[in-house]
């Protein structure tokens, strides 16, 4: 009797120990279950996101900018008068370089043209530039406009 009562706690010490051969059971399973769901989850967006990022900026999207002319910011430095034309690249690819031509029509007909070369514009980014003239511009007589854009294929805009 001795040795069934030993042999009892014995068993009851390793079940107490936790060497015990048990099968998991239903809250396990569905602990489990979760967490399996939850990386594939994270781990499927993440290569969706990347896969999508790189299509979307990566040269297959639309390249386009615009140049204008802001004229409430024009100022008098001295003899001289800054005119901020503001280039933004609205397209949906970075721009490796925009060359922007403003001109001016004289009262002659005759076209003067200032030429602006921006080498990197990021995706819906924008960038102020100043052209210098010797009389105030007259918003009737000059203009800017986006003559050329170059895109790399490769491109991500960071």
């Amino acid at each position: 009797m001795d040795q069934q009562k030993q042999g009892r706690s014995e068993e009851d010490a390793a079940k107490a120990g936790g060497e015990q051969d048990r099968r998991p059971g239903a809250p396990e399973w569905v602990t489990f279950a979760v967490s399996i769901l939850i990386v594939l989850s994270v781990l499927g967006s993440l290569v969706w996101f990347g896969f999508r990022d790189a299509t979307e900026s990566g040269g297959d999207g639309v390249p386009m900018a615009e140049a204008r002319i802001d004229w409430p910011k024009i100022t008098r430095r001295g003899e001289r008068w800054l005119l901020p034309v503001i280039v933004e690249n609205v397209g949906e690819a970075p721009l490796e370089e925009v060359a922007v031509v403003v001109e001016e029509t004289l009262p002659s007909g005759e076209k003067q043209e200032t030429d602006i070369a921006i080498t990197f514009l990021s995706e819906k980014a924008e960038e102020t530039v100043y052209v210098i003239a010797a009389a105030r511009p007259d918003p009737k007589r000059v203009r800017a406009r986006v003559a050329t854009l170059r895109t790399r294929h490769d491109a991500r805009g960071y």
